[in-house]
């Protein structure tokens, strides 16, 4: 059996990358994962944190936007909605070049500890903003740090949803059945090769990272041959767009690019394939 029959069009691996729009959300820059200084005593206003922040829609997202169309990549963007609400000609900007424009929350704030009520709130608020600056239905989402409710796919799926990436148990999309009996897609994330944990919080050299994207993409290209496989590329506005780090994730592109049957998608069209299968597609409770 070759890849042709995982994939439409005969692909044999996918890569799917997203963009987290985080910058103009932050309730305060105050970690490692958040920014590169660290923590500030309580009751001042980090200002050199909201410039690292702010890196992600002066310099950051045109950048990255800018290769997306040099190498023809749709990407989804997952905006948390007050920080698309602060550069809503950016949101109109990555609307117009294809790209999918999912949800990341109303602000950027852990979803785990909400009621069910406040979650609820927040999820259909998050889907009214998206869609007032869009005119478009978010249909993915992603938690702060992946970690939502026992609650949050069904709120999800009340609300319009029919996928989320909080997950990483494969390497290929499944199915998920909610409490209405009803699917919802899972489009697998992943930790270790994301660009803000690599970075900004463990240190990797450009070159280092570069080689773990080459292997991971050997293995999975391998593995395509047999089986269903998709390769995430999570990318942070402020963090991947940087010159250093765009110059060799460029160098990925164009290695990833050699290979034959290698493709982008959308996380929404990744979505689509499997909903349709189901539910002859590997499937979970």
């Amino acid at each position: 059996m070759d890849g042709s029959s995982f994939w439409p069009n005969d692909a044999r691996l996918v890569l799917t990358l997203s963009l987290m729009f985080e910058a103009g959300a932050e309730v305060r820059p105050d970690s490692i994962y958040l920014g590169p200084l660290g923590p500030i005593e309580d009751g001042y206003r980090d200002i050199p944190g909201e410039t690292y922040f702010e890196y992600g829609w002066t310099e950051a997202i045109p950048r990255l936007l800018d290769t997306f169309d040099k190498y023809d990549m749709k990407v989804t963007v997952f905006p948390v909605a007050k920080a698309a609400q602060r550069q809503p000609d950016l949101i109109k900007d990555m609307v117009a070049r294809g790209h999918e424009i999912a949800a990341h929350g109303v602000t950027w704030v852990p979803q785990y500890k909400m009621g069910y009520d406040e979650e609820r709130e927040f999820v259909f608020e998050s889907a009214r903003i998206i869609k007032e600056l869009t005119g478009k239905q978010p249909l993915g989402w992603n938690c702060w740090g992946l970690r939502g409710t026992p609650d949050t796919l069904d709120l999800l799926q009340e609300a319009g949803f029919k996928y989320h990436i909080d997950e990483v148990s494969r390497d290929e999309p499944f199915v998920r059945v909610l409490k209405s009996g009803e699917p919802f897609a899972v489009v697998p994330y992943t930790l270790h090769n994301n660009d803000l944990l690599c970075f900004e919080a463990l240190g990797y050299s450009t070159q280092a990272w570069l080689e773990q994207l080459k292997d991971e993409f050997d293995y999975l290209y391998a593995e395509g041959a047999t089986r269903r496989r998709m390769m995430p590329l999570p990318c942070h506005d402020r963090t991947l767009g940087r010159p250093g780090r765009m110059k060799v994730f460029e160098e990925f592109l164009d290695y990833a690019l050699g290979h034959e049957g290698v493709v982008f998608m959308k996380r929404e069209d990744i979505a689509d394939v499997v909903l349709g299968e189901y539910p002859d597609v590997i499937t979970a409770s």
